[in-house]
């Protein structure tokens, strides 16, 4: 979609796009400002007509008005959910993803990559107590801003947990505590361990345990990651759940 015609259809919001315009699978995403104030915002805007996406994504507004002011949260400044005009409008973000850095020089810093991993569990931890899983974190979901803060965006996965029975919130709950070690993994490691239902899950965990026992890690680290490629076999009933 051109450029002018993004201003046209978002003027009445008070919102200006800017280039560069991203397409995605169901949505545009660009940097937008807002009339009057200035603002730097990042916008997502629905192309899709499936049901089923249109309902994704109106629970996503609804999560990030819910979450709106939380740490590590970016603000939603607009929204609209109306039959021929369906976005939301957050505040941009200028840091990097842990994608970037873990591809950068200063991704080897393993003290560094300990504190964001650490950064990152307390606010997956904080978002639980809140009621609602993330359910699709991955590296380029999670920024560093300039000032060190952490913040993740894209919602369109999450859920509301608190009504749910405590097997299904635990289930969902149990995404994300899956992607933060697969994030810590690739932190550490400069790749990623493996996409998720991948059927060669098991050579591709050997492969991953050969390179991890040649790398120049400390012992701890080494061990811990180790452990982390047990067998399939050996995993808990919950944990192949997750790898299936």
């Amino acid at each position: 979609m051109a450029l002018g015609t993004l201003a046209r259809r978002l003027a009445p919001h008070g919102l200006r796009p800017q280039a560069p315009v991203r397409r995605r699978p169901f949505s545009l995403v660009f940097p937008a400002r807002q009339d009057g104030t200035g603002r730097e915002l990042f916008v997502k805007l629905l192309t899709a007509r499936s049901v089923g996406v249109r309902r994704n994504f109106g629970h996503e507004i609804e999560i990030l008005q819910a979450l709106t002011g939380q740490p590590g949260v970016p603000a939603l400044v607009a929204a609209s959910t109306d039959d021929g005009q369906v976005f939301h409008a957050c505040d941009h973000i200028r840091g990097r993803s842990l994608l970037e850095i873990a591809r950068s020089p200063e991704g080897r810093d393993l003290a560094a990559v300990l504190e964001r991993a650490k950064a990152l569990a307390d606010w997956i931890s904080a978002l639980h107590r809140l009621g609602i899983a993330h359910r699709d974190l991955s590296p380029d979901h999670v920024f560093i801003e300039p000032d060190g803060r952490l913040v993740v965006i894209d919602f369109g996965m999450a859920r509301r947990t608190g009504a749910l029975p405590a097997e299904e919130r635990l289930r969902y709950e149990g995404y994300d505590l899956q992607a933060l070690g697969m994030i810590l993994w690739e932190m550490i490691c400069g790749h990623s361990i493996f996409p998720y239902r991948n059927r060669a899950l098991r050579e591709v965990l050997r492969r991953e345990a050969a390179l991890v026992r040649e790398a120049a890690l400390p012992a701890a680290v080494r061990r811990w990651l180790l452990d982390c490629l047990s067998t399939p076999s050996e995993f808990t009933p919950d944990q192949r759940f997750f790898l299936r």
